[in-house]
């Protein structure tokens, strides 16, 4: 269908200017028509999966499960008594993967800072009265009595009605991280609909929220203690600020509250599918990939945001995005097609092959990789230069001691490259851990001499036993700096 001759404006006028986020964000040449029946099927999936969800935080706490999710062990008790409580909670997001014919399934819950508010709520529903207007139903899909599935608008300030009485006097203030449209639209429009729920609101950036020592509390710009704050903020981020450890300190409301750290996470996707198993909104998912060989997953960082770091595993190869997520570790999670009746556009694009063409992750390949033959060229010039022989003449020569040493020593420094590589959560954090590889290779080179005092003697005449010892210690000691290099 075509679009809105001026639908730029029309989303503007309502709060959506970030419609072009990227080039192309808001689509409204095609749209899902849904009948009653299909509605009722994805409501009561979406409480279906609360539901786990819910029964999962409580086996999560009472089995004191937190490291499994990232969380900071100063953290655990604080998210623990979080939900003991109860805090209450606004919102949450499902994203759901569903043809139509057979149950939907969880693709991943953003439980702490769901975004898509705008466009859902209020763009989609003047989007659709302007529709209405310019069609009859003869005409097209959209007939005067379509409506909008969702009542989110309602039921945020009914929700907002109800947390009003339980903030008390307290002021709510709403924050967002500066210089950043999309989140900025969402935290004024969620702030809108706390206002008309009766609050008394703030808005304050992230970065204009201090500490103060004397009053013991984090306070606004002018000194006012913040005694009530909502935050477009990841708690994963709050939790390993600097002042994060302040937190702990000061009581105060936190919407969302602390305890949605235990469902803001990939990992509890895995321990949805340990508790139930089988469930038919659930996909298989695991800490790793062993249970699925032979089918198509999908790898996610158990901490990610807007689809980093996800690699795609099919038998025709794999797809993978960019970004710097993933020290934490990994889920593998069955792979679930996605419905292709939406991928054609008016322009006869796909929007698939969009997405495919945008996360082939060539770039972070290449710039991992070259970093990575680099920092191997640095290692074995500076190894031989610090060593009293040249092994690499020694090996022309057909020395093996010499080979077994190096070669030990070369395996010692990139199976921790590896390591690094893989949980490293951008180049520069890899070159630093690579930079550490080094020096504790050349550590354990001089280990060896103390234990060996004849080793510089003993190499270039060739014999093999000094030779496999060197090497072999210097590749026990990789595998221990490469097991430690996961945190």
């Amino acid at each position: 269908m075509p679009p809105r001759a001026d639908w730029q404006r029309r989303c503007e006028d309502v709060g959506f200017s970030f419609h072009s986020l990227g080039g192309r964000y808001w689509e409204e040449t095609v749209c899902y028509v849904f009948s009653s029946e299909e509605i009722d099927i994805l409501e009561a999936a979406a409480e279906e999966l609360q539901r786990l969800c819910l029964e999962a935080c409580e086996q999560i706490v009472r089995n004191g499960r937190y490291r499994e999710l990232a969380i900071p062990t100063a953290f655990s008790e604080y998210v623990g008594e979080s939900w003991k409580r109860r805090d209450p909670s606004i919102f949450g997001r499902f994203d759901l993967a569903w043809d139509g014919k057979g149950p939907p399934k969880l693709l991943e819950y953003n439980a702490d800072t769901p975004t898509a508010l705008v466009e859902a709520s209020v763009a989609q529903w003047f989007w659709l009265e302007d529709r209405k207007r310019l069609e009859s139903a003869a005409s097209d899909a959209i007939g005067e009595s379509a409506d909008q599935f969702n009542s989110l608008h309602e039921k945020l300030i009914e929700r907002w009605r109800k947390m009003n009485g339980a903030l008390g006097p307290k002021t709510l203030y709403f924050a967002c991280v500066r210089e950043h449209e999309e989140d900025f639209c969402n935290t004024h429009y969620l702030r809108d609909t706390a206002v008309q729920g009766g609050l008394a609101t703030q808005f304050i950036f992230i970065e204009d929220i201090g500490w103060s020592a004397d009053a013991a509390c984090f306070v606004d710009l002018e000194g006012n203690a913040i005694e009530a704050l909502f935050k477009l903020y990841p708690w994963e981020w709050l939790a390993r600020e600097r002042f994060g450890p302040r937190i702990l300190e000061e009581p105060r409301s936190w919407i969302e509250p602390p305890w949605k750290m235990l469902l803001s996470n990939k990992a509890v996707l895995a321990i949805l599918w340990e508790l139930f198993p089988e469930h038919p909104n659930l996909l298989p998912c695991y800490f790793d990939a062993a249970p699925l060989a032979g089918a198509d997953y999908v790898r996610k960082p158990i901490l990610a945001r807007e689809g980093s770091n996800i690699s795609l595993r099919r038998n025709a190869g794999a797809l993978m995005t960019g970004g710097t997520y993933g020290k934490e570790g990994y889920v593998f999670q069955k792979y679930a097609p996605l419905d292709t009746a939406f991928r054609e556009t008016e322009k006869g694009g796909s929007l698939m092959s969009d997405f495919i063409a945008s996360v082939g992750g060539v770039d972070d390949f290449l710039v991992y990789f070259l970093m990575a033959l680099a920092l191997v060229a640095v290692f074995l010039t500076v190894y031989t230069w610090v060593t009293p022989y040249r092994e690499i003449a020694l090996i022309r020569q057909g020395n093996a001691a010499a080979a077994l040493s190096l070669s030990g020593a070369l395996l010692g420094f990139v199976i921790p490259l590896a390591s690094a590589i893989a949980h490293s959560v951008a180049w520069w954090d890899m070159l630093l851990w690579g930079a550490v590889a080094l020096v504790v290779q050349l550590l354990s080179y001089f280990a060896v001499r103390m234990i060996v005092p004849t080793l510089s003697r003993d190499i270039p005449e060739g014999k093999v036993a000094q030779g496999l010892f060197l090497g072999t210690i210097s590749l026990a000691i990789g595998i221990l700096n490469a097991a430690s290099m996961t945190y």
